[in-house]
């Protein structure tokens, strides 16, 4: 995987390139029984982000930093099965639902090219879940236009992926050119037929729309091409499809250097999270054996009133206990302890409180307290630190 990492994206399109005549022989030589194979050549993405990525963002795999990649939208799995061939671990997505062939071609494909890569059948549609907490890059590409809520599949990536690859159609005029959508930050709804007679095609952005779209959920924009007239492109014709590119960074995804485990609830606002009672962390101590750790939060007033009185918090380091330390005021709260010396290079933190809010009726969580995660404006902010 290593060498993988370090591939450039024309050295990764040039080996696509090769994949993609072993993936045709396969496909012909095993036609499937009862439907057809994904009729469009998805390992062309690569050549596409020749075009798109610049600078350090050309070797597009070590944005990933070694965790899963997301295939999402997969088809019949070409990308996730060359991934895989990589050494990278893939998840690849679709829903069997609206699926050309219903998933059969991508579970044919992996078995036979022999791939590790997961398969996975979900409904972006849904309040769905992803089959891991976190990936370093996802593949989104050509399904932002096909989803009924494009703003929640959005907010729920960034808390997961650190990067994201998103293609999607984009359109300047309505229909029949009709009415300018250029200098203006909004979505074209299709109705049923109006797209390539797609029932599963709704929401195509303005340019602007579609920026405005990937700020609101938690996503800059490192590098971003279009294809396509802009001067003619229009929501539903064929002939004036244009598409939008993008190479997008979460800033809502835990930092890179920091592993949530258990007892965190989901990203609040694209700044805070509530933990439970008991939650974890996993942190690896600097190379120059960073000694002390620190952990810093918020203790809301309603919680205090809630759980009448302080709250004491204490934390175990790879089984070895830290001092207890209580706390009796609202906001913001330091806890810091020196680590033993023989504690070790990667950190298993589990934090304890010593009571926490009970679920209740309206919110049936168990709530600890508030812990504040990076935002663009202070992209270096760490909650927990070893240094």
């Amino acid at each position: 995987m290593a060498a993988a990492l370090d591939l450039d994206i024309l050295a990764l399109n040039a080996k696509a390139l090769e994949f993609d005549q072993r993936l045709r022989k396969v496909k012909d030589a095993n036609p499937l029984p009862d439907c057809d194979w994904y009729p469009y050549p998805t390992l062309s993405c690569f050549s596409l982000m020749s075009d798109l990525l610049t600078g350090e963002n050309r070797k597009i795999l070590t944005l990933s930093k070694g965790l899963p990649v997301l295939d999402l939208g997969c088809g019949d799995g070409d990308v996730s099965i060359f991934l895989d061939s990589l050494g990278l671990s893939v998840d690849a997505v679709d829903h069997s639902t609206i699926n050309c062939n219903r998933m059969e071609g991508v579970y044919a494909l992996k078995r036979l090219m022999q791939s590790s890569a997961d398969i996975y059948a979900i409904d972006l549609d849904s309040q769905f879940g992803l089959p891991r907490r976190y990936y370093g890059l996802t593949l989104f590409l050509g399904v932002l236009y096909h989803l009924k809520n494009p703003v929640y599949v959005l907010e729920r990536l960034a808390e997961r992926s650190h990067y994201c690859v998103l293609s999607t159609r984009i359109a300047a005029s309505s229909p029949g050119r009709q009415g300018d959508l250029k200098d203006v930050p909004v979505a074209y709804l299709l109705d049923e037929a109006e797209a390539n007679a797609d029932p599963t095609n709704y929401w195509v952005f303005s340019e602007l729309g579609l920026a405005r779209l990937l700020k609101r959920t938690g996503w800059k924009i490192c590098d971003y091409m279009t294809k396509g007239d802009p001067n003619k492109s229009d929501p539903s014709h064929n002939d004036a499809d244009q598409r939008a590119f993008c190479l997008l960074r979460s800033i809502w995804a835990h930092p890179a250097d920091m592993a949530l485990g258990r007892g965190w609830h989901e990203l609040e606002y694209g700044a805070y999270r509530w933990t439970e009672r008991i939650f974890s962390v996993d942190l690896d101590r600097p190379a120059t054996g960073g000694r002390t750790l620190t952990f810093r939060f918020h203790l809301p007033p309603v919680l205090l009133h809630q759980i009448d009185g302080p709250i004491s918090l204490r934390a175990i380091v790879n089984g070895v206990a830290l001092p207890e330390r209580a706390y009796s005021t609202p906001n913001a709260h330091t806890y810091q302890c020196e680590l033993p010396s023989d504690v070790g290079q990667n950190c298993h933190v589990e934090f304890v409180l010593d009571k926490a809010m009970p679920p209740r009726e309206r919110d049936r969580r168990e709530l600890g307290i508030l812990v504040s995660f990076p935002t663009e404006e202070d992209s270096h902010y760490r909650p927990i630190t070893i240094a």
